[in-house]
């Protein structure tokens, strides 16, 4: 799914839902206020009226004649009002009044029900014990409802309020007004359509905003997708895979694309500037030489600047060559070469051609690896890698020196350990051995550029071991010299 799919319909479910619930919430706190507001009016109208019938009565006998008036005049008179679009027919509002034992004296909307005990009820019972009595109950007699509202709950419920009468500061009676909740309705089914035309409208105003948005937000995001595209035609890099094709992943993967270019360039630049510093070592030696022999000079003077000029220039070839293969096999991503290789074998061959460049001198082998030291990986690569570790060993011996190399199989790995009794590796060298180009002097003190190494056989080894998912780990041991472990998967 598409990234501005991915919004929008994460929009269009989080704002619906909110708006819908918020309609709820509101359309379920109409109700309850509406009918705050039905008490309330009950209880302005209904204190004015029982203080006057409160005036107009004595302690033995109740006058509601000004109420019954005023009700006659009322249910009598017919309306025709018209209040925020609702037609008003008729008067809501009935009343009666009981006496101190709560008999109904008069009851504006139904003359038969005089006579009847209404005691119980909570608005007569609590205003004669002179509480604050009010109730909602459902209507006691069919009178007429009004139509059309059948929908909404407790469309017959009435609310009653009952005020005392008092006289004398004693409660004589009781005076109770009534409302039928259903009057409510059609104002609270009015605001309840407003409540939805409303969320409706702030939802699609919402909708078009979103629309805006991410036309605003994904339009650069095109142009950065179109951008790092022809970065990729340009210079061909491979990108992330088995990415979902959406405006995230297609950015992720173009910028992938640039950070590929910008390493690799960042590399070059790091090598060149690392390839250079190494040939102006021997570059600067030529030259002197060079200058020197300008001048006359007796011919064993002259010899030996023409030998140091071809020692120089050998190593200028030897650094060329190592760092191009070194870089070559930095490129490989994987190799296809892989064979098994017996390791003891190549062992074997290596110590024989080594054992002819020390012959003479104090440099002993001893070759410990089984037989059965077999791993799956480039021959040559593999048999250059301990080349130059078993070379290292040789470079740095002083005196005699025991190079010892073992096997050991552990997790499944190879564990070739090459050790020896050389001068060891100084401490500010440990942590950059594997360095491009970083070499130390020889154990002779020389500082020539003939006493010093190309600074790549460990770094080409590093990578070596990085192609075969092995790795490669280099410590000075206590008793002197140095230990070199390999570790190979079989």
């Amino acid at each position: 799914m598409k990234f501005r799919l991915r919004i929008l319909l994460i929009f269009i479910i989080g704002l619906g839902s909110y708006i819908a619930y918020y309609s709820v919430w509101v359309v379920g706190e109409l109700q309850p206020h509406y009918l705050d507001v039905i008490e309330d009016d009950l209880n302005d109208f209904g204190l004015s009226y029982a203080n006057i019938i409160s005036n107009d009565s004595s302690e033995n006998k109740i006058n509601y004649e000004s109420l019954k008036i005023a009700f006659d005049g009322l249910h009598k008179k017919p309306l025709n009002i018209k209040i925020s679009g609702v037609m008003k027919k008729k008067a809501g509002l009935f009343a009666y009044v009981t006496d101190a034992n709560g008999i109904i004296l008069y009851h504006s909307k139904d003359s038969t029900i005089a006579g009847q005990n209404y005691s119980k009820w909570n608005d007569v019972f609590l205003t004669l014990k002179g509480q604050y009595g009010a109730r909602t109950t459902l209507k006691e007699v069919d009178w007429e409802e009004p139509r059309g509202y059948e929908r909404f709950e407790n469309t017959s419920a009435i609310m009653f309020v009952g005020f005392p009468i008092k006289k004398n500061g004693k409660i004589i009676g009781c005076v109770s007004f009534a409302k039928r909740i259903s009057v409510i309705w059609p104002y609270v089914a009015m605001a309840q359509n407003r409540i939805i035309i409303v969320g409706l409208i702030a939802f699609s105003m919402a909708m078009v905003f979103t629309i805006l948005f991410l036309i605003w937000i994904l339009m650069p995001m095109k142009k950065l997708i179109d951008y790092s595209k022809s970065l990729e035609s340009k210079f061909g890099s491979s990108v992330v895979d088995n990415i979902s094709s959406d405006e995230v992943s297609k950015i992720t993967k173009q910028m992938t694309v640039i950070v590929d270019e910008l390493d690799s360039k960042l590399y070059v630049e790091s090598c060149l500037q690392s390839l250079v510093h190494e040939l102006k070592s021997p570059v600067a030696a030529i030259q002197g030489a060079a200058e020197i022999l300008e001048d006359p000079l007796e011919n064993e003077k002259k010899k030996k600047f023409v030998i140091n000029i071809k020692l120089e220039t050998k190593r200028i070839a030897k650094i060329i060559d190592n760092f191009l293969a070194l870089s070559s096999l930095e490129l490989k991503g994987n190799t296809d070469n892989f064979e098994k290789v017996n390791i003891a074998r190549l062992v074997n061959k290596l110590l024989i051609e080594f054992e002819q460049q020390v012959a003479g001198g104090e440099i002993t082998f001893i070759n410990s690896v089984k037989a059965d030291s077999i791993v799956s990986g480039d021959t040559f690569l593999l048999e250059q890698s301990i080349r130059n570790i078993v070379q290292n060993a040789i470079n740095f011996s002083e005196g005699e020196n025991e190079i010892s190399i073992s096997s050991k199989i552990l997790n499944m790995q190879l564990n070739l350990t090459f050790s020896d009794r050389g001068v060891g590796i100084p401490t500010f060298g440990i942590n950059r051995v594997f360095e491009k180009f970083y070499s130390l002097s020889r154990p002779s003190g020389e500082k020539s550029s003939l006493k010093k190494g190309t600074g790549l056989g460990l770094s080409f080894v590093q990578e070596v071991m990085r192609l075969h998912n092995g790795e490669i780990t280099i410590k000075n041991q206590v008793e002197g010299g140095v230990e070199v472990v390999v570790r190979l998967p079989i």
